[in-house]
């Protein structure tokens, strides 16, 4: 399943950004995001006391299904 989603990019960052992705721009946004998403869970994750870090990779997981 998908959404369809309208962002408004500053004109330097939308000519990179068709001359970059090409034809397959959704996918390329979509690795783009999905990466960012990832680094902020690990970052989060990084930041938790020692003991509220058991039981992450279930939670990590879970929101990597989406």
């Amino acid at each position: 399943m998908a959404t369809r989603m309208t962002v408004l990019l500053p004109d330097a960052i939308a000519t990179r950004l068709r001359a970059t992705a090409g034809a397959d721009m959704n996918d390329y946004v979509t690795r783009a995001v999905r990466q960012r998403l990832l680094e902020e869970d690990l970052a989060e994750l990084r930041d938790r006391p020692p003991d509220e870090r058991l039981g992450a990779e279930a939670e990590f997981e879970a929101s990597d299904a989406d």
